[in-house]
């Protein structure tokens, strides 16, 4: 796990991912799941999106009790978001974000006090500012506390800014 973990600090994301699933092909109960964990974002983080969802999926499917359950959900649902973005998602074209906005909902009422709330939040809100909708997108933000927008969460008070300033008449 510590050299998927090198590779990925050096952003050779591929080779993590590789490298975490030949680890988690050979090692026991909690490797297998960090490894797999680890696996997924290390495909995500490489773009490889559909990749990192099958690696959710089985995650998902094979840790249903685990603690990494809400990070790796909170992933999925960025998974979804992420291809549509790219354009490699295969959506309609009605509703181009009805997969992430349903993945990101299942994250906020599974793990509802939990930074990937928090993060799922900041999801839906990116997918109801690319669809121009400012105003629930601003209403949404505002439930992310100020303490929280740290990290991962910095770019919230600027969609919330952005938002709030769009939705002026």
């Amino acid at each position: 796990l510590e050299l998927g973990d090198m590779q990925q600090l050096d952003r050779r994301y591929r080779e993590a991912a590789g490298t975490y699933g030949r680890a988690g092909a050979i090692g026991g109960g909690p490797v297998i799941e960090q490894a797999l964990e680890r696996q997924a974002i290390a495909l995500q983080l490489a773009g490889d999106y559909a990749d990192s969802d099958k690696a959710c999926a089985q995650f998902l499917s094979k840790f249903p009790k685990s603690e990494l359950c809400a990070e790796v959900s909170e992933r999925y649902a960025e998974n979804a978001l992420l291809a549509k973005k790219e354009g490699t998602a295969s959506e309609s074209d009605k509703q181009p974000y009805a997969e992430a906005v349903a993945r990101f909902t299942k994250v906020m009422e599974k793990f509802p006090d939990t930074t990937q709330a928090n993060l799922a939040r900041l999801g839906l809100a990116t997918v109801q500012y690319q669809e121009g909708r400012f105003t629930e997108a601003a209403a949404l933000l505002t439930k992310i506390p100020q303490s929280d927008r740290v990290d991962d969460l910095i770019g919230v008070s600027f969609l919330l800014a952005d938002c709030e300033l769009r939705a002026l008449p």
